[in-house]
């Protein structure tokens, strides 16, 4: 059976000991609050205890502490992880992969791309980075891993460095924070009470509103690590206001074929390597199905992942 050391017992970490224990792993918890990991073995019939007490009796170490911490636990623990199967679950990797490929040769990155809320690993968006060339006893190492989450239902994409990944995140998921955090901001300041904007909100209000709604209920102290610590979202940053700024213009100055041109390149965009005759159809139907989800309960934690 295969023993995992789950270093941090917040969101995350209590996220991946519960879904472990469903799947028959054998856990062993630490965390700075001794108590939150003792509670958290306690619910799952686990074992808790200092870090440098569980990472030897342990085959796997999941790294499940805040940005802040995580780099600074895995170079103070190196000499314990050595020959572990060790990775991390950082939604910013700057710094992170170096320290696990300096601490383990059987070492590699993950990151989930789900939240607390989400009810298991089926149908959920995975990132693997190794951090080793992918060759000999390490690629059968990878490979493994992925087939076991591939075989709890995970979509694995494998990206091939933590530039990469810190590249993509800062598009992919800061730069929908942010500008879900600015409308949950511009809306505070209309005069009016959400509940009224919610009374007359058609579909896309519907879908845009719960987004921002999910992302300001969400921890500041992540959120501003994803905002603060990638160094690739201040680009994201000025190309998201020089689009505004470029709108915002076309639209006090009534130019209509301006407005349609940014419409067309924004659907060009999304459409590229896409059948052109079945797109929209495809699109619309994901939004209506989109729509609907997020009428339901669950969808509020999981869009603010």
């Amino acid at each position: 059976m295969t023993n995992v050391a789950v270093i941090g017992a917040g969101e995350m970490g209590g996220w991946f000991a519960r879904q472990y224990a469903q799947k028959g792993l054998e856990l062993r918890i630490a965390d700075a609050d001794h108590q939150k990991a003792h509670a958290l073995a306690s619910e799952l019939g686990a074992f808790s205890g200092p870090t440098e007490e569980i990472i030897p009796k342990s085959d796997e170490v999941l790294i499940a502490t805040p940005l802040d911490t995580a780099e600074g636990i895995i170079n103070a623990h190196q000499h314990l992880l050595k020959g572990k199967t060790v990775y991390d679950i950082a939604s910013v990797k700057n710094g992170i992969p170096e320290a696990l490929a300096q601490a383990s040769g059987k070492s590699l990155s993950l990151h989930p791309m789900w939240g607390g809320a989400t009810n298991g690993f089926e149908n959920q968006n995975l990132i693997m980075i190794p951090l080793h060339p992918l060759e000999g006893a390490y690629q059968s190492h990878f490979d493994g891993l992925k087939q076991r989450f591939e075989g709890y239902g995970t979509r694995v994409t494998m990206l091939h460095h933590g530039e990469e990944h810190d590249r993509l995140m800062a598009w992919n998921t800061a730069l929908y924070h942010f500008n879900n955090l600015a409308m949950g901001l511009a809306l505070s300041r209309s005069g009016m009470p959400a509940s009224r904007h919610q009374q007359v909100e058609g579909t896309t209000a519907t879908l845009s509103r719960i987004c921002a709604e999910a992302v300001a209920h969400s921890d500041p102290t992540l959120y501003f690590s994803i905002q603060t610590k990638n160094p690739y979202v201040r680009e994201a940053h000025e190309v998201l206001w020089q689009c505004f700024s470029h709108l915002k213009d076309v639209v006090q100055e009534g130019n209509y074929g301006a407005f349609a041109k940014v419409m067309q390149q924004a659907s060009a965009y999304f459409m590229e390597g896409k059948d052109p005759q079945n797109y929209l159809k495809k699109a619309m139907s994901q939004f209506a199905a989109a729509v609907g989800a997020a009428k339901g309960a669950e969808f509020r934690h999981v869009l603010a992942t």
